[in-house]
C-alpha cells in the first residue's frame, strides 16, 4: 500500500500572533517545546505504521522555510537520509494583498463582503492581487496524480494548512467550503492511502493530537 502522510508545518511567531504570512513574510519555526513533541509524535508514528523506515520513505516539502525545517526535524526522526525534494506544488497559499495582515484588521481593509466571501464561499474567493482557492486545489491535485504513477511507497509532504484541507476534504468528498469545520493544528499528521485507481483513502486525520 502506498501512503500519504501530511505534515502541516510547526508553528511560527506569526502563527502564534495571527499575522498573515502567506509568501511574502519567510518566517520560522519557534524553538521550543513544540519541536520536542513534534519529535514524540514521530516516534510514535513510527511504530504505528510498518517500514517507516528511512529507505522507504521519501520526502516533499513546500518552499517556505517553516516547512523544510518541519522537514527536517521530520527526516532526523524517520532516519531519512535521501535528499528532501522542494516543490512549488506545496507552496503557501498566496494571500495577495492580506499578507501581513493581523486577522483582526482584514475587515476594516478589505470590507466584509470580501472577508465573508474568503470565510464563507472560499470555492469562488480569490485573494486580492493573489491566487484562487481553485488553483490551489488544481496544483495540488497535478502533485497527486503524480504520486500514484510513482514508485514511491511512504510519501511525506511538509505543507500548509490550506493545501491539507483541500486534500482532506476532497477525499471524504466534502466542499472546500466546509473548510472551517476541520481543524488542523500545526505540527499535526494525516495519513491517507493512495489508490491504485487513483484518489485517496483518508486514515487517520491528526494524528497524536499533543
Amino acid at each position: 500500500m502506498k501512503r500519504l502522510f501530511l505534515i502541516r508545518h510547526l508553528e511560527t511567531e506569526n502563527n502564534r500572533n495571527g499575522i498573515l504570512m502567506g509568501r511574502r513574510i519567510d518566517a520560522s519555526i519557534v524553538e521550543d517545546e513544540q519541536v520536542d513533541k513534534f519529535k514524540k509524535r514521530v516516534l510514535l508514528l513510527k511504530k504505528s505504521f510498518e517500514n517507516l523506515d528511512g529507505s522507504s520513505v521519501t520526502v516533499f516539502t513546500s518552499p517556505r522555510l517553516r516547512c523544510q525545517q518541519t522537514a527536517n526535524i521530520l527526516s532526523g526522526v524517520l532516519g531519512f537520509k535521501g535528499e528532501i525534494v522542494i516543490d512549488r506544488s506545496l507552496d503557501e497559499t498566496d494571500m495577495g494583498d492580506f499578507e501581513g495582515y493581523h486577522v483582526s484588521e482584514l475587515r476594516v481593509v478589505f470590507g466584509n463582503e470580501t472577508i465573508d466571501c474568503w470565510m464563507h464561499r472560499p470555492t469562488v474567493f480569490r485573494f486580492p492581487n493573489g491566487e484562487s482557492y481553485e488553483e490551489v486545489k488544481e496544483r495540488i491535485g497535478k502533485f497527486l496524480r503524480k504520486l500514484e504513477v510513482s514508485n514511491y511507497e511512504n510519501i511525506f509532504v511538509c505543507t500548509h494548512v490550506d493545501l491539507i484541507k483541500v486534500v482532506l476534504l476532497d477525499s471524504l468528498g466534502s466542499s472546500f467550503d466546509n473548510r472551517r469545520q476541520l481543524i488542523i493544528p500545526c505540527g499535526s499528521i494525516s495519513v491517507l492511502s493512495l489508490l491504485a485507481k487513483g484518489g485517496q483513502c483518508v486514515e487517520v486525520v491528526n494524528f497524536v493530537s499533543s
